[in-house]
Protein backbone atom coordinates (compact mmCIF):
# COMPACT_ATOMS: atom_id res chain seq x y z
CA UNK A 1 0.00 0.00 0.00
CA UNK A 2 0.95 3.62 -0.75
CA UNK A 3 0.51 5.04 2.64
CA UNK A 4 1.95 2.46 5.31
CA UNK A 5 4.65 4.17 7.46
CA UNK A 6 7.47 1.87 8.14
CA UNK A 7 10.06 1.69 10.44
CA UNK A 8 12.24 4.14 8.53
CA UNK A 9 9.25 6.99 8.46
CA UNK A 10 8.51 6.28 12.65
CA UNK A 11 12.06 6.51 13.01
CA UNK A 12 12.47 10.18 11.31
CA UNK A 13 9.44 11.31 13.27
CA UNK A 14 11.17 9.87 16.44
CA UNK A 15 14.10 11.80 15.37
CA UNK A 16 12.03 15.08 15.71
CA UNK A 17 10.52 14.63 18.45
CA UNK A 18 14.32 13.65 20.19
CA UNK A 19 15.62 17.44 18.43
CA UNK A 20 12.51 19.20 20.28
CA UNK A 21 13.24 17.55 23.35
CA UNK A 22 17.12 18.83 22.97
CA UNK A 23 15.76 22.07 21.83
CA UNK A 24 13.29 22.83 25.21
CA UNK A 25 16.15 21.44 27.37
CA UNK A 26 18.83 23.45 25.69
CA UNK A 27 17.06 26.38 25.98
CA UNK A 28 15.93 25.58 29.42
CA UNK A 29 12.15 26.25 28.34
CA UNK A 30 10.86 23.23 30.45
CA UNK A 31 8.86 21.53 28.10
CA UNK A 32 10.58 18.53 27.82
CA UNK A 33 8.26 16.05 29.64
CA UNK A 34 5.20 17.77 27.88
CA UNK A 35 6.58 17.40 24.26
CA UNK A 36 7.20 13.47 24.53
CA UNK A 37 3.66 12.74 26.31
CA UNK A 38 2.31 14.68 23.83
CA UNK A 39 4.08 12.52 21.00
CA UNK A 40 3.35 9.48 22.72
CA UNK A 41 -0.60 10.40 23.09
CA UNK A 42 -0.70 11.01 19.26
CA UNK A 43 1.19 8.06 18.42
CA UNK A 44 -1.26 5.82 20.48
CA UNK A 45 -4.15 7.72 19.39
CA UNK A 46 -3.09 7.61 15.52
CA UNK A 47 -2.86 3.57 15.67
CA UNK A 48 -6.10 3.06 17.18
CA UNK A 49 -7.99 5.30 14.23
CA UNK A 50 -5.77 4.11 11.56
CA UNK A 51 -6.70 0.22 13.15
CA UNK A 52 -10.77 1.42 13.45
CA UNK A 53 -10.57 2.80 9.98
CA UNK A 54 -9.06 -0.23 8.19
CA UNK A 55 -12.02 -2.22 9.47
CA UNK A 56 -14.34 0.31 8.69
CA UNK A 57 -13.25 0.34 5.24
CA UNK A 58 -12.25 -3.15 4.40
CA UNK A 59 -13.79 -3.97 1.04
CA UNK A 60 -16.31 -6.56 2.78
CA UNK A 61 -17.79 -4.15 5.24
CA UNK A 62 -21.36 -2.62 5.24
CA UNK A 63 -21.35 1.02 5.01
CA UNK A 64 -23.47 0.55 7.75
CA UNK A 65 -20.50 0.47 9.68
CA UNK A 66 -18.91 4.03 8.63
CA UNK A 67 -22.05 5.27 10.07
CA UNK A 68 -21.41 4.11 13.26
CA UNK A 69 -17.61 5.51 12.99
CA UNK A 70 -18.87 9.17 12.33
CA UNK A 71 -21.61 8.73 15.09
CA UNK A 72 -18.67 7.24 17.41
CA UNK A 73 -16.77 10.40 16.30
CA UNK A 74 -19.37 12.99 17.12
CA UNK A 75 -19.60 11.67 20.59
CA UNK A 76 -16.05 11.78 21.26
CA UNK A 77 -16.04 15.05 19.58
CA UNK A 78 -18.82 16.76 21.87
CA UNK A 79 -17.58 14.94 24.67
CA UNK A 80 -14.01 16.57 24.30
CA UNK A 81 -15.28 20.25 23.92
CA UNK A 82 -17.97 19.56 26.59
CA UNK A 83 -14.78 18.79 28.57
CA UNK A 84 -12.76 21.31 27.78
CA UNK A 85 -15.40 24.24 28.33
CA UNK A 86 -16.32 23.13 31.96
CA UNK A 87 -12.28 23.63 32.44
CA UNK A 88 -12.73 27.49 31.18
Amino acid sequence: MEGDVGFTELAVAALLVVIAVAVSAWQRLGLERSITWASARACGQLLVVGVGLGLVIDDGRPIALAWVWVAAMVVVAAATVRHRAAEV
